[in-house]
């Protein structure tokens, strides 16, 4: 092949790959922040672990979703992890038992805790789409991979030269 007959390779569109990349970032900015889970400092404990601040005036207001509580401490306390370290912190989650729990309204209202209740939401495609995100964007970027290759003249997949 003479120097005249190679192909010049055109430089690469980066358009089309720049909006998807910002589609996936949004998407994964809404999954963590619209989930609460980005920047989230609460820390989950058992509901017996919830009763002691409870008794003893520490808790300052709660979120009542469904069978979740999310709740603030007046003062930090601590939380032994698993791995023998503990851990301060103001705030927490945790579940009311399946078998329900009578006394937790009349305490909360007896120790002036601030309750905030919510609906339980059931969105059956959004943890579907958050478990999914990550296939997603691993194809997303798999796909990018195999066009840029391909525009390149390297990527000659399914044709023989």
């Amino acid at each position: 092949m003479s120097p005249q007959q190679r192909k010049q390779p055109s430089p690469p569109n980066w358009g089309g790959q720049v909006i998807w990349v910002a589609l996936l970032i949004s998407l994964l900015i809404w999954a963590f922040w619209g989930t609460g889970r980005f920047g989230s400092s609460s820390v989950t404990i058992s509901y017996t672990a919830f009763e002691d601040p409870l008794g003893s005036g520490n808790v300052s207001r709660v979120t009542l979703t469904g069978h979740e509580i999310q709740g603030q401490l007046k003062k930090a306390a601590e939380e032994k992890k698993s791995d023998g370290s503990t851990q301060k912190y103001t705030k927490f989650l945790t579940y009311v038992p399946a078998v329900g729990d009578n006394t937790l309204l009349p305490t909360l209202k007896s120790q002036n805790v601030e309750i905030d209740v919510h609906p339980e939401t059931h969105s059956s495609w959004a943890p579907l789409l958050i478990y999914l995100l990550p296939i997603l964007l691993i194809g997303a970027v798999g796909y990018f991979i195999f066009k840029r290759l391909q525009t390149q003249g390297r990527g000659s997949v399914g044709r023989s030269n």
